[in-house]
């Protein structure tokens, strides 16, 4: 191998790769170690140093061909990370990680609101309202309440509470003020009249009625024993209640009316508005004309109010209290209509007047009692 070939690979490794400095060194080293540097020789007669040759051809080659070995080698990796273990030139490898290039794709694209507000079928509530329980008749709630009920003298009495309630009259409705009062649960019955009579305390109800009435004298027949006591005056009642016991007496208009309604507010009948059925135990049963009964129904026929109170519409009319104006008439009541009045005449505030010492073929009565 040429000294010139080797030189020129040498020169240009040396230009080409940035490490060469350092392998430089190294051969310059070497070249020291085996031909130190001759000192300069002065000869004799001769004014310039002499210096001996420093290099021989064949110790070029033998360095140009280290200086190849050494270039191959350089070319390493390995060889490059032992040389310069601090400095390493940025390769790929240092390129930021890929997490830096998180761009959002398809998949993570937040919804439209279109997208995300628009409901879809599985989101859409199906047959999960089969799941509550539809309403029976055993389980549905009422507005009648269990009656608070008493007996006095073996008759059942309605307890009544205290409050204010919406009281017809002639200019509308006048909210009224009413103590608690108990009130017979039904109309005063033929049995129970008599035993006043039998007592010697009351009077017979009349007899002496137009013939095409003659149906409605019930009055000592066992088989009627249950209908209500008719043909009684406004004296022969008060006289009956006051017999009852002591504070028995007949209900006041306000009374009457408040009993009647049985919670309900402003409403025609006990149970509502609806028009009212002759089929006995309806909830808006009453015997009125329109049932062509030409008599009364045995007591407790049809449903009862919320108060637990049976007729206040419509069988028989009832006397209520009052102070009598003078001996035969004004200032007393009949209220509730009967048998023989048109659905419209039934209402709970239906009211006539009543001459005191008459009786009728259908009207009754009820007592009443305040509360102690």
């Amino acid at each position: 191998m040429s000294s010139r070939f080797c030189s020129g690979v040498y020169y240009q490794i040396k230009k080409k790769d940035p490490l060469f400095p350092r392998i430089d060194e190294k051969i310059k080293e070497l070249e020291g170690e085996l031909h130190p540097r001759p000192a300069a020789i002065s000869l004799p007669g001769s004014k310039k140093a002499y210096r001996r040759p420093s290099t021989s051809p064949v110790l070029v080659a033998i360095i140009g061909a280290i200086a190849t070995i050494l270039a191959a080698l350089i070319s390493s990796p390995l060889i490059k990370e032992w040389l310069s273990p601090v400095h390493v030139t940025p390769t790929a490898t240092t390129t930021p990680l890929i997490i830096l290039s998180l761009t959002p794709t398809h998949t993570f694209t937040p919804l439209s609101p279109t997208a995300m507000d628009t409901p879809t079928s599985t989101i859409t509530p199906t047959n999960t309202l089969t799941l509550t329980p539809k309403p029976t008749s055993t389980i549905s709630p009422t507005k009648t309440p269990t009656p608070i009920v008493i007996f006095d003298g073996g008759i059942p009495m309605v307890l009544v509470p205290a409050g204010f309630f919406q009281m017809h009259g002639e200019q509308g409705s006048v909210k009224t003020y009413v103590n608690s009062f108990y009130i017979d649960q039904h109309e005063v019955t033929n049995a129970q009249y008599e035993l006043c009579v039998g007592a010697g305390v009351c009077i017979p109800p009349y007899t002496d009625v137009d013939p095409q009435f003659d149906n409605v004298l019930h009055y000592g027949d066992q088989a009627y024993s249950n209908f209500p006591v008719v043909l009684v005056s406004w004296n022969m009642v008060y006289t009956y209640c006051a017999w009852r016991g002591q504070g028995v007496r007949l209900p006041t208009t306000s009374e009457w009316e408040k009993a009647a309604r049985g919670l309900l507010v402003e409403q025609h009948y006990p149970w509502g508005d609806a028009a009212p059925v002759c089929s006995e135990g309806s909830i808006n049963g009453a015997n009125f004309l329109g049932c062509n009964s030409n008599d009364a129904f045995p007591v407790q026929s049809f449903a009862p109010n919320g108060y637990g109170i049976y007729d206040m519409s419509g069988n028989v009319a009832e006397w209520v209290g009052g102070i009598p104006t003078f001996e035969n008439s004004g200032g007393l009541f009949i209220l509730g209509g009967s048998w023989r009045n048109s659905s419209d005449a039934i209402f709970v505030y239906s009211k006539v007047d009543g001459v005191q010492r008459t009786g009728y073929v259908d009207v009754g009565f009820r007592c009443a009692k305040s509360v102690p």
